[in-house]
């Protein structure tokens, strides 16, 4: 049985904010948007909610330039982020009200207490995402852990 797990948060209504500002934050703290082969995964422009993932080879600036015009069509913006001190990696997906989703699934990082029980050790993704942001005053409605 596959498990998965995720992070789902909201920006407070008041606040509009950028996704490259957050995904800029995100990258000076240890955070990648390029995987081992130096590739990035995203959805494209026009992609209408159908999830057809692209894997490309692409500068910094070109992904930004899609991310931006998504942006402005109010479409789902969605990028996988891989963190440049361990093999985790995390999809995220962000939606045109405010909300973000992280997807805990490239090596997820997991607390393990026996072969068979092993749980997502949100923790590390609290502290490596959520906190990241708080610390550069993003205001977080709420959020919220999910496995299943």
């Amino acid at each position: 049985m596959s498990i998965r797990s995720s992070i789902d948060l909201a920006f407070c209504k008041s606040d509009m904010f950028s996704v490259i500002d957050i995904i800029s934050c995100l990258i000076e703290d240890d955070w990648t948007i390029f995987d081992v082969d130096n590739t990035i995964d995203f959805l494209p422009v026009n992609d209408n909610d159908n999830y057809d993932w692209q894997k490309e080879l692409m500068t910094k600036q070109a992904i930004f330039d899609i991310i931006k015009l998504k942006q402005a069509r109010k479409e789902t913006i969605g990028i996988n982020l891989y963190h440049k001190k361990c093999s985790v990696g995390i999809t995220v997906l962000f939606f045109p009200n405010n909300e973000m989703s992280v997807m805990c699934d490239i090596n997820r990082k997991k607390i393990c207490y026996s072969d068979s029980l092993f749980f997502t050790d949100f923790n590390w993704y609290i502290e490596s995402i959520i906190m990241i942001l708080k610390k550069k005053n993003y205001k977080i409605e709420y959020f919220e852990c999910k496995e299943y």
